[in-house]
């Protein structure tokens, strides 16, 4: 096969400058499409990293601190549990009447001509009640008076009928123990 090229030099070159030029431009557009491409995959893969990263980060961060709080939290709700029971202790502790206490003081205040038919101690009221016979009257008012001079007896409850008859009175009388006194009794 021949070829034959009538066409003049100068059209010759043009034309194989244009080719060359098409040539060239074909491989700076596929050049720069691939760098197009590249750049966009880079941008692509950076914003997906530094969000694995940042996520990951996080986790981290989130294991330390749980790591980190997790002893001092079991040792705070340690804490927390036994304040709750010395505070309940110490309310119980509060609240307790040492009965036997009163009792003694109140075998102190009662003069020897009276007799106790009926003692009763509340300990919601934190009162005593007692019920009894005396001799006299004398010996009725003997026992108001020490009753109210008391450390540990506070308001003393007296009816009339105690002080009615003179001789074999049938008395009673209800006191309570005095606020400031109840956690030494």
């Amino acid at each position: 096969m021949i070829k034959l090229n009538l066409l003049p030099t100068s059209k010759k070159e043009e034309l194989k400058f244009q080719f060359i030029r098409a040539k060239l431009l074909s491989l700076f557009l596929i050049v720069f499409l691939g760098i197009l491409t590249l750049i966009f995959f880079l941008i692509g893969a950076e914003v997906f990293l530094s969000y694995h990263l940042s996520d990951i980060k996080e986790q981290i961060k989130n294991r330390e601190a749980a790591a980190d709080t997790s002893p001092l939290q079991e040792i705070k709700e340690g804490v927390n549990n036994l304040n709750k029971k010395i505070v309940a202790l110490d309310k119980i502790q509060k609240e307790q009447v040492r009965w036997s206490e009163v009792l003694v003081s109140l075998s102190r205040e009662i003069p020897l001509d009276l007799r106790l038919k009926e003692l009763a101690l509340k300990r919601e009221s934190k009162s005593v009640f007692i019920k009894g016979e005396a001799r006299s009257r004398d010996a009725v008012l003997t026992l108001e008076n020490n009753l109210k001079q008391s450390e540990i007896f506070g308001q003393v409850e007296s009816p009339l009928s105690n002080i009615i008859t003179k001789e074999n009175v049938i008395f009673e009388f209800t006191f309570y123990l005095k606020e400031s006194d109840e956690g030494n009794q």
